[in-house]
């Protein structure tokens, strides 16, 4: 499972998938319930990476019923906000509103201040996708004040919500406010190199050059966000919205060339010049 995460946070997608795949077999063969409820999870998330979130949705299905079964109350917690994000990506608002109560619910009982707060972002999402600013921002900035721990998932959650407040920033118009918060989210990234949230302020801050009428560096931005992923994100809305205007100044040979340049550069150099 391990050669599944190194591989993920290296931008490999393919490589890890087949890790994960091996590590998903292995550990059904032993009957280890909780290293497969793993496995199914991170397995999930690059199925909807893929734009497969009927399969991705079946897999955090039996993700939750193994970690039901350990009386898992903190993976529970956590496959519950997995799954909202899937629906939130698929357009599910309502279904993912309820997974994420659901987390919450979960994540008190476990007493795990850090999980409530993931929940509490995934929320945030929710209203944001529902054109509810204000509600968004709520939930983000409770996120925030959630997190009075260090652990490692609480370094995540501050970083995502961070982002979120940064998209709620761009649907007002507020470029220097919304740059402000993308680089507070990459900030606590660089801190913890595993995490994926680099890829996601990169594409806000591709939002962010859109709102300076500069489509070329938004373009860049986008191709530089799939590379720190190391994919795609299929039918992600945010992203689309930008290739779309980016497509409409540029043209789509000018986009895709500016989105390979983007993509072809080291992330390094993306961070020190948006930094």
């Amino acid at each position: 499972m391990s050669d599944g995460f190194l591989a993920q946070f290296g931008g490999s997608v393919e490589e890890a998938y087949a890790a994960f795949t091996r590590g998903l077999d292995g550990f059904r063969a032993t009957g280890d319930r909780w290293g497969a409820a793993n496995c199914l999870d991170s397995l999930a998330q690059l199925a909807d990476w893929r734009g497969d979130g009927e399969r991705s949705l079946a897999l955090l299905d039996e993700a939750l019923r193994l970690a039901g079964e350990l009386g898992a109350l903190e993976d529970t917690a956590d496959l519950l906000v997995r799954r909202g994000a899937v629906r939130v990506h698929g357009g599910d608002l309502d279904a993912a509103c309820g997974d994420f109560e659901r987390a919450i619910g979960f994540a008190r009982r476990a007493g795990a201040p850090d999980k409530v707060a993931g929940a509490r972002l995934g929320l945030g999402d929710v209203a944001r996708h529902r054109g509810d600013p204000a509600g968004a921002r709520r939930m983000y900035e409770a996120a925030l004040e959630g997190l009075e721990t260090e652990r490692f998932i609480a370094a995540a959650v501050r970083a995502g919500a961070y982002a979120g407040l940064g998209w709620v920033a761009v649907a007002e118009g507020d470029a220097a406010r919304a740059r402000e918060l993308y680089r507070e989210s990459l900030n606590g990234s660089l801190h913890h190199p595993v995490f994926m949230h680099r890829a996601e302020a990169l594409a806000g801050l591709a939002a962010v050059a859109l709102l300076e009428g500069d489509a070329e560096t938004a373009a860049m931005l986008v191709g530089a966000s799939d590379a720190v992923r190391g994919t795609e994100i299929q039918g992600d809305r945010d992203i689309a919205d930008i290739a779309v205007r980016a497509r409409a100044e540029l043209g789509d040979d000018g986009y895709e060339a500016a989105r390979a340049r983007g993509a072809a550069l080291p992330a390094d150099t993306f961070l020190t010049t948006v930094l």
